[in-house]
């Protein structure tokens, strides 16, 4: 009757283990899986990242052409308004 009892423990034993093992495998997967999507993803950052000290850099340079617009802009503006004032 033990020995019975032994064995259907030792039975449950090895089914528990190879379940354990199956766990294990695909947990190991599954981590390989999302190690791969992190990095993956910090490729895609460290693009995002260039793309936008890019538009940082465009930005600042149409400030600069605005500005220089504007100044344009008023000295034709007080240009022509002195042309008035002779006319």
């Amino acid at each position: 009757m033990v020995a019975d009892e032994v064995r259907k423990l030792a039975e449950k034993s090895r089914t528990s283990a190879g379940e354990i093992g199956a766990d294990i495998s695909t947990l190991a997967r599954e981590i390989r899986r999302v190690a791969g999507e992190i990095e993956r993803q910090a490729g895609d950052v460290s693009n995002l990242s260039g793309l936008l000290s890019d538009i940082e850099a465009f930005s600042g340079k149409t400030a600069g052409t605005a500005d220089h617009t504007k100044s344009v802009a008023d000295t034709l503006k007080r240009l022509t308004g002195s042309q008035r004032g002779l006319a």
